[in-house]
């Protein structure tokens, strides 16, 4: 572990561990970004799945260690990255305001985003397809569900005048919008201040 005494463990791509790597790279500058390796997959991750200080209490990634306190489940390590560096607002309203956008982000757009390209149907465009387009409903629907959400903040983040972990989980949501979807989601992006 390096010098701030925090580190990440996640695989080398994006997915749940983007916004933690987002909001660690502002609250912990320096911290340890483990990646696994994909080279392999899946016999160097079921390898590294035997030790618990690998892979944490569940056996899944991402892992977060800071300061000798172990936290697993990215929602679980946003909310203690939100506490554990003051980030929560007094104001009840305000702090389930981020709650909401962070599991909105996370639960209702960054998992399907991943299921849409892992469990994308092979050899049938047309079925593809049809997919894409009812998701890209669901992303309507969500995405201005975020944007209604926002407008009850004052600032420009949920956080208020400063990002707050929550606000990484809502980037990523939308960066994987653009990467997954891409002009579907920028039309989108574009009719929402």
């Amino acid at each position: 572990m390096n010098q701030t005494g925090t580190l990440l463990r996640y695989f080398d791509c994006r997915g749940r561990g983007q916004p933690l790597r987002y909001a660690l790279s502002e609250l912990s500058p320096g911290f340890e970004d483990a990646r696994v390796p994909l080279d392999g997959f899946p016999g160097t991750w079921m390898e590294m799945k035997k030790d618990r200080s690998k892979a944490g209490p569940f056996g899944a990634l991402p892992l977060l260690v800071q300061d000798g306190v172990e936290v697993a489940q990215s929602l679980v390590i946003a909310d203690f990255l939100t506490r554990r560096h003051d980030q929560h607002p007094s104001d009840e309203g305000a702090r389930l305001r981020i709650q909401m956008a962070t599991a909105a982000a996370y639960s209702d757009l960054i998992e399907p985003y991943a299921q849409l390209l892992w469990q994308a149907p092979v050899g049938d465009p047309e079925a593809f397809r049809r997919r894409v387009d009812f998701f890209v409903s669901q992303v309507r629907a969500k995405h201005a569900q975020l944007e209604t959400l926002l407008a009850q903040r004052p600032g420009v983040y949920f956080g208020g005048e400063r990002p707050v972990v929550g606000d990484y989980f809502v980037y990523e949501a939308l960066c994987m919008g653009e990467l997954v979807l891409g002009p579907h989601v920028g039309d989108l992006l574009a009719q929402l201040p």
